[in-house]
């Protein structure tokens, strides 16, 4: 018995040492500063995006001939995502409305969670499963972009940006607060809480090499 608690103090020492274990507070739900700033970060990107892909389909539509800010040139052109059905997958809503609403719900929660607000297991799960779906719709629209469109939607890209990193970074805090002295930080789980942006970077940069080997130096011609 004396053996076993001798065991498990040295295991909760161990444990509350690392710097990747999750602290108390953050046991009980409250994220560090520095997560909550990420969240507030990535979803402001992704938020000015989507208005700003929102506003330039508004200034699309009239007068359609106006010259828009996204479209660069044949490659790098928001009007192919605007005009089409896969611009428009829900009811005829532009996906851009959608953005709005869910990087504004991050943002929001982000900004709460900056202020000592707590984050229950529930919502982690939440925040897990809407990024995942998030990336989901980044393969989507990648694919569309490259294969049917044959073009890229600036805005678009910079949405799909952020949700790989808010992506990463839920993965990184389930994976992270669901650690105990039982059952600390090893292997797969702990390079993913320490080095979860490197993942979102090689992510990002498949992405990119996906649009060079499609379109190359055609993203860059004015």
């Amino acid at each position: 018995m004396a053996e076993n608690t001798t065991s498990l103090s040295a295991n909760e020492l161990a444990f509350n040492s690392d710097p990747l274990s999750p602290s108390p507070a953050m046991r009980s739900g409250r994220l560090p500063r520095l997560a909550s700033l990420e969240i507030i970060i990535f979803s402001l990107v992704g938020l000015v995006a989507s208005w700003q892909l929102w506003r330039t389909e508004g200034i699309h539509r009239s007068p359609p001939d106006r010259g828009l800010g996204c479209s660069i040139n044949n490659v790098v052109d928001c009007r192919g995502a605007m005009d089409s059905a896969v611009g428009h997958l829900l009811f005829g809503i532009p996906n851009s409305i959608f953005g709005i609403v869910a990087f504004a719900v991050l943002s929001v929660a982000g900004v709460y969670l900056l202020c000592g607000g707590r984050a229950p297991k529930w919502a982690l799960l939440v925040f897990v499963l809407g990024t995942s779906a998030g990336l989901g719709a980044v393969l989507f629209f990648l694919a569309t972009s490259v294969f049917q469109l044959r073009s890229l939607c600036p805005y678009c890209f910079l949405t799909w940006v952020a949700t790989i990193f808010l992506a990463w970074l839920s993965y990184a805090l389930w994976v992270r607060t669901a650690a105990s002295p039982t059952r600390p930080l090893s292997g797969a789980r702990r390079v993913l809480v320490g080095y979860w942006w490197l993942g979102a970077l090689l992510s990002v940069a498949v992405v990119v090499t996906v649009l060079f080997a499609a379109f190359g130096l055609q993203i860059f011609r004015l």
